[in-house]
């Protein structure tokens, strides 16, 4: 009976280690299992990586594609305008009714305006700055304004972006088309042109919702602006 303790006090350390080594085991077995479930789903998760990269980088494409058609568009129809514009100028310098001023010429611009609903107003400056005829109210300012002022200077087509003014609070684009005899600059021929048409290609457009589009003249002034037109139109 004195020995019982003994011997049972040489087998407790043999069941410890016994223990200590199957937890061991169990321990390293786990281990082993969670790095092959790692390894199992390293190239799923790599995968759906890849593949949710690749749709995004699809949707940027789309987006920027859509984006690029648009501006194509915005420009070539802008082009086209001011084309039309011009030719529609130098037809109207022909008039004898514009080339005399007075009640008959500001009948004839406002008829001829009719058959161009994209144009707003219509005008003829003298050289000196005098306004000759126009469909708007009489602007004596528009002979200091620098788009007339660089048709007189350099007798050719202006483009330019007229910022909204006391009695008009739509910023438009000018066209300019000086008149010359002898050489010189007689008179300006002028049509201005509102862009809210912009407003439907845009619709017709295949552009993101929330897509912003701008259309700013060679001085930086914001003439368009397809949101938050009150802030940054004219500045």
């Amino acid at each position: 009976s004195g020995l019982g303790p003994t011997r049972r006090s040489w087998r407790e350390p043999c069941l410890y280690h016994a223990h200590m080594s199957t937890w061991r085991q169990a321990g390293g077995l786990r281990s082993r299992l969670v790095l092959l479930v790692f390894l199992a789903l390293l190239p799923v998760v790599t995968a759906a990586t890849v593949a949710n990269l690749r749709q995004r980088n699809l949707a940027l494409d789309a987006f920027l594609g859509a984006g690029r058609q648009a501006t194509a568009a915005m420009a070539a129809d802008l082009d086209r305008a001011v084309g039309d514009t011009r030719a529609f100028l130098t037809a109207l310098a022909d008039l004898p009714q514009v080339q005399h001023g007075g009640d008959d010429c500001t009948a004839t611009l406002r008829g001829q305006l009719r058959s161009h609903p994209y144009l707003h107003e219509a005008g003829v400056i003298d050289a000196d700055g005098a306004v000759r005829c126009g469909t708007g109210p009489v602007d004596t300012s528009v002979g200091n304004s620098e788009w007339f002022l660089r048709a007189v200077h350099e007798g050719d087509l202006v483009v330019a972006g007229r910022a909204p003014g006391p009695r008009d609070s739509t910023p438009t684009l000018v066209v300019a088309h000086p008149v010359l005899v002898g050489g010189q600059v007689e008179h300006v021929l002028y049509a201005t042109m509102n862009l809210g048409w912009i407003d439907d290609l845009l619709a017709r457009s295949t552009v993101t919702r929330g897509t912003v589009a701008s259309v700013f003249d060679p001085a930086g002034l914001t003439l368009y602006r397809s949101e938050q037109t009150d802030a940054y139109v004219g500045h």
